[in-house]
């Protein structure tokens, strides 16, 4: 079990831990999402519980936090350094908008 935001000890944002866990990398192939492809043991010590994943249960991540409006935004080309540009910029870690996350 993950903890993030008020449940956090330091407020760990979502993002941040699943960023730690590798969510967000590209698979084999290269763009697509690589989120379900979980090593048996996790890269990052969780909060609660073993480090040895089950491949039957996954991982869990609680958190407490404000209310969230999520958007998704398709970007209609093929040109991925691009993509992770924009998002880059228009991101609060990026120096773009406060509050603003993007994957």
């Amino acid at each position: 079990v993950f903890l993030y935001a008020a449940a956090h000890p330091t407020g760990k944002q979502l993002d941040a831990i699943r960023r730690e866990l590798g969510y967000y990398r590209p698979n084999s192939m290269g763009n697509q999402w690589a989120g379900w492809t979980m090593p048996d043991i996790l890269p990052q010590t969780p909060d609660e519980g073993p480090i040895v994943v089950s491949r039957s249960r996954g991982i869990s991540m609680i958190g407490a936090q404000s209310w969230v409006t999520l958007y998704n935004i398709p970007l209609l080309s093929t040109d991925v350094s691009a993509a992770r540009r924009i998002a880059r910029k228009v991101s609060a870690r990026g120096g773009g908008l406060p509050t603003v996350q993007t994957l």
